[in-house]
């Protein structure tokens, strides 16, 4: 009996140390990734200002000597991506290379981000395989991937705040239930658009609370503080713009006008425009587009249907985020891919599987 410790441990031991070196190889490719696509984009960073990113460094410009949006120029954009350059002008330079170095933290952040869901979900290779998918995706020129858009910051800050959220459901503590709502109120704040992630999040929590509605109060108060979290950004927004005396500006141009604008294409004209965009957004990276398609497949195997759930309704949430107006600009599609990214690592790990099991089957 006495011998019995000993002979476990010793057992266990290489399984041990078999993780550990897996974890560190995973990390360290993980870095590979992120370094790679940051050199490219440093590589790139002179180069000149797309027209989105004209008007954002220019307001932030206006912002920095004191002057608020909607006074001096007009924008149907809500002043999130505004106040986002003006941190970046500030800590960079105001060139153009300031605002894409800007970009590249941005970028390698979500990468990241799209890491620590995808690892969360379903393990560290899916992970990995995730972080790379979006890595190149949102390099593309087809999404203007090198252009420092709004949606490169949503999906940044919608990002993390889904993963809060995911542990704030775990622990349940009122401040991370804030902090999740607050970091998705601000992805709103970037861009109208980033409210679909808001209300994902929102579904995501009440799905999570269902099986406590017996105790109401509770219920809630905790989607409460989720919500407080969502709407204060905005809240304060309105508080400051209202202060500086251009409200009634502000929501004529993001609210009333750009409602006018937005309802203007028809809905069979909307259907061409999508055909149209996807077609060039899909064509620049095929194979990763036709692997994250195999992966909404291999959803439905059983390892994967714990997370089927947040992964549908993620890929529906992004892809009405990227319909409103009907428009389907090329970097819309950027508020899409972590969804894909995280398809085509399921994808990945699900094939491997099924392949060692039938490597197996015929020794």
């Amino acid at each position: 009996m006495a011998r019995i410790g000993p002979i476990r441990h010793q057992e266990k031991a290489p399984d041990a140390k078999k993780e550990t070196m897996g974890r560190y190889c995973v990390y360290a490719l993980l870095s590979l990734v992120i370094v790679l696509f940051a050199l490219i984009r440093f590589r790139l960073r002179d180069m000149p200002l797309e027209r989105d990113e004209g008007e954002y460094a220019y307001v932030s410009q206006l912002m920095l000597q004191g002057i608020p949006p909607y006074k001096l120029a007009y924008t149907m954009k809500l002043p999130g991506t505004h106040a986002a350059y003006a941190l970046i002008l500030a800590a960079f330079g105001q060139t153009s290379a300031g605002i894409h170095f800007g970009l590249l933290l941005v970028n390698a952040a979500t990468t990241l981000l799209v890491y620590m869901l995808a690892a969360r979900l379903s393990g560290r290779l899916r992970g990995l395989v995730a972080a790379a998918s979006y890595a190149l995706l949102s390099t593309s020129f087809s999404v203007l991937g090198f252009a420092a858009h709004a949606t490169h910051f949503v999906v940044m800050l919608a990002l993390a705040g889904l993963l809060l959220l995911m542990k704030a459901t775990e622990s349940r503590r009122p401040w991370q239930l804030f902090s999740s709502g607050f970091l998705l109120g601000l992805a709103f704040l970037m861009k109208q658009p980033g409210i679909a992630f808001a209300v994902f999040g929102g579904l995501y929590l009440l799905k999570k609370e269902w099986p406590h509605l017996t105790k109401r109060k509770k219920v809630a108060s905790r989607v409460g503080w989720y919500v407080a979290g969502v709407l204060l950004p905005f809240g304060l927004t309105c508080l400051v713009l209202w202060v500086a005396g251009v409200f009634k500006t502000f929501w004529f141009w993001v609210f009333d006008y750009a409602g006018e604008y937005g309802s203007e294409v028809s809905f069979s004209r909307g259907v061409q425009n999508f055909t149209e965009a996807f077609s060039v957004v899909a064509s620049a990276a095929i194979a990763v587009w036709i692997i994250a398609a195999l992966g909404l497949a291999f959803l439905w195997r059983r390892e994967n249907r714990p997370h089927a759930g947040f992964i549908v309704g993620l890929l529906v949430c992004s892809f009405l985020a990227v319909c409103p107006g009907l428009l389907f600009r090329p970097h819309y599609f950027i508020l899409v891919l972590p969804v894909v990214a995280l398809l085509a690592g399921i994808a990945i790990q699900s094939a491997t599987q099924v392949l060692a099991r039938a490597d197996s089957g015929f020794k």
